[in-house]
């Protein structure tokens, strides 16, 4: 057996026991996969048979050396269990390869199982060694996944800062670029848009990275990458500043109130002045001293920065080390205090000396309320329930809109039942049954008429001597008149009802 053997077995036993290590790091970043699992395995085979083998090579070069013919062959039986293992690998090295290429570009898997099947495609001597020069030749920055450091994250509005991070993947390098880049997911996020999806990173999540609104990791170069730094937990005293998680997974500016013991601090936050308390593990402290310092760092390195950007304060008379942006964009549509183009102003005035600025909240921050309160005209007279029912309806815009919509919606009700009520009329005089009984009502009302006296002629008959004496001649003649044809009727209709009487009776 000659010594160049020798060295092609030693190189491909370093080749396998490096594709073992990023098989490794592969099944740590995306968990336990068969596939994976099956290729570990085989590559560990791989690894003994060829150590096996080498060693009958050593074994034989050994002898030869000593001179023993016996030995002048190696034995073949692991030579051909060797190639058969070989063959069996690459035809399993295909198939993975094939399967892996439907995988998301940001996986860590493809990146390690691509370069297992790149380099171990060629396993003759002179493949081996150009897969050699082709790893020494490229960075291996799969090591890095798992790794802490401080990313960078732009805001919509152009803010800029640095958070700390953990490296989730390797993205492959592009055609037009020349730098890698990785994806990071942030341990301490400060907008809700960084916090990491948990179904992302379980593998069920249903949307895409544009459509979800948590985080599916964050590109970012290499080289805009910088050093973890490990929050310092002795500095967390009553006063300070410092970032804490609140209840909704977002970690916010806050002052520490009180250090009740070595695990639980009462923090108030800043945005909502809401006191709270919150565990050690999950506040950061912020640095007062080494502001300025990162201030000439990042301003040097230009990294950070820009005229959007967001810079902190190096004043060592500042009361916090809170970020100070140089642009916001407007909160408020409405002018705060448009009713006082009707007078002299005398509010905006007041505000405008105490430091308040047209378009910003109000606050020493500037994050407090942007809208002016709206006034609400109430109808007059209504109860509250009245005003609870016209708020419904009018979904908070316009009451009196609602009212009026009510009162239209009340008319159109009492006319439907009037017309119900003549229809139902109508049903019920027609036919025979409802004949007799419009007769029957008839003759009752004609009846009720004859027993009641009529109250114009009432009004006529019962006259006092005062109404005589102030009345005229004429006015008492027509009076006579009328008295004398009532009396007429009467009497009429005294003889009629003796007739029907006799008729009756006969």
């Amino acid at each position: 057996m000659s010594e160049n053997e020798e060295m092609q077995q030693e190189a491909s036993l370093q080749l396998y026991k490096s594709q073992v290590s990023q098989v490794e790091q592969a099944i740590q970043a995306a968990g336990e996969s068969p596939d994976l699992t099956q290729l570990r395995n085989d590559l560990q085979e791989l690894i003994s048979l060829t150590e096996e083998h080498l060693l009958e090579l050593k074994k034989a070069r050994l002898l030869k050396s000593l001179g023993d013919p016996d030995f002048d062959q190696p034995d073949t039986s692991t030579d051909q269990q060797t190639s058969n293992v070989d063959d069996e690998y690459a035809v399993f090295q295909a198939a993975l390869s094939e399967e892996l290429k439907v995988a998301p570009s940001h996986s860590a898997l493809p990146s390690s199982s691509n370069n297992v099947s790149r380099n171990d495609s060629n396993y003759d001597s002179s493949g081996d060694e150009d897969s050699r020069e082709e790893l020494q030749a490229s960075p291996d920055y799969s090591q890095l996944i798992g790794t802490k450091c401080r990313a960078p994250f732009s805001h919509e509005y152009g803010g800029f800062h640095y958070g700390n991070a953990m490296i989730w993947s390797i993205d492959p390098l592009a055609e037009s670029s020349d730098e890698y880049k990785v994806r990071v997911v942030f341990i301490n996020p400060t907008h809700p848009s960084m916090i990491p999806c948990k179904y992302f990173l379980d593998g069920n999540c249903r949307f895409s990275d544009e459509e979800c609104r948590r985080s599916h990791s964050h590109p970012v170069l290499v080289s805009e990458l910088k050093a973890f730094e490990e929050p310092d937990h002795s500095k967390i005293i009553e006063g300070c500043r410092c970032l804490a998680k609140n209840l909704d997974d977002v970690w916010h500016t806050a002052t520490v109130i009180d250090v009740c013991d070595d695990h639980l601090v009462n923090v108030r936050f800043d945005s909502q002045q809401l006191e709270c308390t919150v565990q050690v593990e999950h506040i950061v402290p912020l640095d007062d001293e080494d502001s300025s310092s990162s201030d000439d760092e990042d301003s040097s390195s230009g990294d950070e920065g820009g005229p959007s950007g967001l810079l902190r304060s190096g004043d060592a008379d500042s009361d916090s080390n809170l970020p100070v942006y140089l642009w916001k964009p407007a909160q408020t549509t409405d002018k705060l205090g448009a009713w006082e183009r009707h007078t002299k102003g005398i509010g905006s005035k007041l505000m405008a000396k105490m430091g308040y600025i047209t378009g910003q909240g109000l606050g020493p921050q500037g994050d407090g309320r942007a809208e002016p309160v709206p006034i609400m005209l109430l109808p007059q007279g209504k109860s509250l329930d009245k005003i609870m029912q016209l708020k419904e309806m009018s979904g908070n815009t316009d009451m009196f809109n609602a009212m009026k919509e009510l009162e239209k919606r009340q008319k159109v009700q009492e006319k439907k039942e009037t017309e119900k009520e003549k229809q139902r009329q109508i049903r019920q005089n027609a036919g025979l049954f409802g004949f007799i009984n419009r007769k029957l009502g008839e003759e009752k009302e004609h009846a009720e008429q004859h027993r009641r006296p009529d109250k114009e002629s009432g009004k006529v008959l019962h006259s006092s001597e005062k109404d005589l004496v102030q009345k005229s001649d004429k006015e008492v003649n027509v009076q006579i008149f009328r008295t004398a044809e009532e009396m007429k009727k009467v009497e009429r209709n005294l003889d009629h009802l003796k007739q029907q009487l006799v008729r009756n009776e006969s």
